[in-house]
């Protein structure tokens, strides 16, 4: 296996290679800095939440602000800023927040001393208190303003008894102005618009959409330049529509897209599944979170929709979910909102549903799947699809069936492979017959599992290969031109 070609990771960069490589959300990132930039230090502003599904880049943007306010002077006299750890572990009540927050603060040459909390401990909603006005004092002496990168936001807003947590937060932010907050969220919590919760429209909410392809297009062509991997521009410029195959397939999701550099690098018939595997595995923390963020019931619901990876119907889900049909409907709507499901006008007046992401859809299929042969060859005969035109997806094939015949190729491949080739509709017939009979003479698939491959082969199919067999080739040709 050949290294990773892009490591989409920036927590190890410094503050100039994180300026350097930020190349796409910039609309987003320049729009923040120019409140932070106007801001007069007086006025009342608000605090801002960027909302989008992991992988996005929330954190790029985040830690690409606290570069820019690290690095310009200017900006440096006027403003602190901290940056905590994404994932907060370490931050159970608002009293840890702001703990850390002068952690930090004194790393950055404050002296801010720590009160004992167990002279609090019969108020600890006093000792939240006292540690913000130990912070907000530090500010007004220094007449800064701390700005405060929060990533997974929702979390925080979520601390122990989140309501009255979150009232006492809100209020400290409301009543004083020496710290602005700009965070990441993965959801849109209801914490952000549910009336009758203490942020109900208190964040200036910024959605982090899917790339287009202008901006796909200017991110592979920096890391073209940056890695000095000119294969990548050279496939850009002979084969667009690569780019328009990588953009549906992740649904436009920085980092996603990163694992496809391999994949788009390693196209040969040795090495193209198991470089697939290889970004399936890689993509497997990114997807599992995901799924770690609903319900369970949302979860059966999201698997039998995948499992059928074409649109369905909610008539189609609820022999499968075993569900009546209003329940699933309402969990469609749900996954709908959050951005896993999309919602499909049907030519009736029912509407269909599939995942969003189709790459989710097929890591889902391809991990967990199990024995479902079907599910996981629709994913990927979608995916070969997409990834090759006609021409080159026969030559795949003809290549793959090549490589059978020398028994080259390991079971588990083979039969994953098989099932996508047999099922596309894009393999001509003699193409499609030659990699059958390459697959009967050899030794890496049973009889039990060559006749459902058969079964791949449609009527007019089996006539054909009859006719060719018993040597009317009159009969063949013309089945031929039919089909």
């Amino acid at each position: 296996m050949r290294q990773e070609y892009i490591q989409y990771q920036n927590a190890n960069q410094s503050f100039e290679e994180v300026a350097e490589n930020f190349v796409v959300r910039r609309k987003e990132f320049e729009r923040v800095m120019a409140e932070i930039r106007n801001y007069d230090g007086y006025s009342s502003f608000q605090h801002t939440v960027f909302v989008g599904r992991r992988g996005s880049g929330k954190s790029t943007i985040l830690r690409r602000i606290q570069a820019e306010l690290s690095m310009d002077k200017a900006l440096n006299e006027r403003y602190e800023v901290v940056r905590l750890a994404e994932e907060q572990t370490f931050i159970y009540k608002l009293y840890d927040l702001w703990d850390y927050v002068i952690r930090e603060m004194n790393v950055l040459g404050y002296a801010i001393q720590i009160p004992d909390f167990r002279d609090y401990r019969d108020d600890m909603k006093q000792f939240s208190k006292i540690l913000h006005e130990l912070i907000t004092d530090q500010l007004k002496k220094k007449k800064k303003q701390l700005i405060l990168l929060l990533d997974n936001i929702d979390r925080i807003l979520s601390l122990g008894n989140h309501h009255e947590e979150a009232s006492l937060l809100r209020e400290l932010l409301i009543n004083f102005k020496e710290i602005r907050i700009i965070g990441g969220s993965t959801v849109m919590s209801e914490h952000f618009w549910k009336y009758d919760k203490p942020f109900y429209q208190f964040f200036s909410i910024k959605m982090l959409e899917p790339l287009t392809n202008q901006e796909i297009k200017a991110l592979f062509n920096h890391w073209s330049e940056k890695r000095k991997l000119p294969e990548i521009k050279n496939i850009m410029e002979k084969s667009p529509g690569k780019l328009q195959s990588i953009r549906m397939l992740t649904d436009g999701m920085p980092r996603t897209m990163s694992l496809f550099v391999d994949i788009l690098l390693n196209q040969s018939v040795n090495n193209g599944y198991q470089y697939l595997q290889f970004i399936v595995d890689k993509a497997t923390p990114i997807y599992q979170e995901r799924l770690a963020l609903i319900s369970e019931a949302q979860k059966k619901v999201f698997s039998e929709l995948a499992f059928f990876w074409d649109a369905a119907s909610v008539e189609d889900l609820i022999p499968k979910c075993n569900m009546e049909g209003k329940l699933i409907s309402a969990i469609l709507k749900q996954l709908t909102d959050i951005k896993y499901v999309e919602k499909i006008k049907g030519k009736t007046k029912n509407n269909l549903y599939r995942v969003e992401e189709r790459f989710f859809n097929l890591w889902f299929n391809m991990t967990q799947g199990g024995l479902q042969h079907r599910a996981i060859a629709k994913a990927l005969s979608d995916f070969l699809e997409s990834w090759y035109d006609a021409t080159e997806l026969n030559s795949y094939c003809s290549n793959f069936s090549l490589h059978i015949s020398h028994d080259k190729v390991s079971q588990e491949y083979t039969m994953a492979m098989s099932h996508a080739l047999m099922s596309s509709k894009f393999i001509k017939w003699d193409i499609k017959r030659n990699f059958y009979k390459n697959l009967e003479k050899s030794n890496t698939i049973n009889k039990e599992d060559l006749n459902d491959l058969k079964s791949y082969f449609s009527d007019i199919d089996v006539e054909i290969d009859t006719a060719f067999e018993q040597g009317d080739y009159r009969k063949a040709i013309e089945l031929l031109h039919l089909s």
